[in-house]
């Protein structure tokens, strides 16, 4: 067996490793950072701050009625429980269930954020200031600016976002299926075109304040006030943008033809990996169940080192077939494309608490 299929093996077995640890995660995981048994002070804080927003007469009532406070508390801990044998029974992995925590989610941040932005600006029914035509540009209906070339590009190789009506089916299948488990005589409903219409556009709208909410996001709090409120997924961006730049001086660091320029090159490709790479050990602790996250990061890092270590023989092996400027300027071209890839595509659970819990759910 010659030199060159061996390191092909290696590279096999070692995708067959993380191949097995993404389907892991989605079957023994669920959903990351997510933990049910208890509640820490930061969320409780929260819930008291919206509840002030909301009717700070039922937050006076609260304080001065301690019958009513235990037995909201008591029912806090009812719903966890359920929460937790749901998550423990891994029903909410299933697709029904798993797709409508997703639309729960979409909605809960499109209710909020839209909340916040309009709360000057009078009486409004919730997604009232969304107007007609910002829904027709939704759906593509009407005149459309032309997407750039980033945008077609992405469409074309299927990496583009999903298209809405399919996205839209997915949703209303999901309420529907979820309906006729709950009323058994609603189980074979079938909307009428009034309904639809409704649902359509009351998806839309939802989609457009989501939409809208991660570009502030993305942005920083100052583009985004409500950021600080309500959580969404940012470290993909962190850990993207530095690895693309890595992957542009890679030339220029293999490259290199005196002291002064490998010097300088060795000292970028180190900044934008470090860049990138600072924020992982964060990232791994927010992704691993709660349940799993002692274990997880550390043998996370291990198979991380297991797979570097093959990468001198595979750069060795490649080395006999090309120069050793190629072998290893390819090598760290595969690597960077990949972990791109991984880190804007992957999952995120930005803005978990890892306070102490107040109060633990009996399991």
């Amino acid at each position: 067996m010659s030199s060159l299929t061996k390191g092909l093996i290696l590279v096999i077995v070692i995708l067959g490793i993380g191949g097995a640890l993404v389907v892991w995660k989605n079957k023994v995981g669920g959903h990351a950072g997510a933990n049910f048994n208890s509640i820490s002070q930061e969320e409780l804080d929260t819930l008291v701050a919206d509840i002030a927003k909301q009717d700070p007469v039922a937050l006076k009532r609260l304080g001065a009625d301690p019958e009513m406070k235990k037995q909201q508390l008591e029912s806090l801990k009812q719903i966890l429980a359920f929460a937790s044998e749901a998550q423990r029974e891994g029903l909410t992995n299933e697709k029904p269930y798993k797709q409508e925590l997703e639309n729960i989610n979409a909605e809960v941040v499109a209710v909020n954020y839209d909340r916040d932005i309009n709360k000057d600006k009078g009486p409004m029914p919730p997604f009232g200031f969304i107007g007609e035509d910002r829904v027709k540009a939704y759906w593509g209906e009407g005149d459309q600016p032309p997407a750039g070339w980033w945008e077609n590009f992405k469409n074309k190789v299927g990496l583009g976002k999903e298209d809405h009506n399919i996205e839209f089916d997915k949703f209303i299948e999901t309420k529907l299926t979820i309906l006729g488990e709950s009323n058994p005589k609603m189980k074979d409903h079938q909307l009428t075109d009034d309904e639809r219409q409704q649902a359509r556009d009351f998806f839309a709208k939802i989609s457009i304040l989501n939409d809208e909410y991660n570009e502030k996001l993305a942005k920083g709090p100052s583009a985004n006030p409500s950021a600080t409120a309500i959580s969404r997924p940012v470290c993909r961006l962190a850990n993207s943008k530095p690895l693309s730049v890595a992957l542009l001086v890679v030339p220029f660091w293999v490259s290199a033809h005196n002291m002064v320029m490998i010097v300088v090159g060795v000292f970028l490709m180190q900044f934008f990996v470090q860049g990138a790479w600072g924020v992982v050990p964060a990232h791994i602790n927010e992704l691993s169940p709660g349940q799993y996250r002692g274990f997880f990061p550390g043998f996370a890092y291990q198979l991380g080192i297991l797979c570097a270590a093959s990468i001198p023989y595979v750069e060795s092996v490649l080395g006999e077939r090309f120069t050793y400027t190629q072998a290893m300027g390819g090598m760290m071209t595969v690597v960077f494309v990949l972990a791109i890839t991984v880190m804007y595509f992957g999952p995120e659970a930005r803005g978990v608490s890892f306070r102490k819990p107040i109060g633990a759910v009996p399991e």
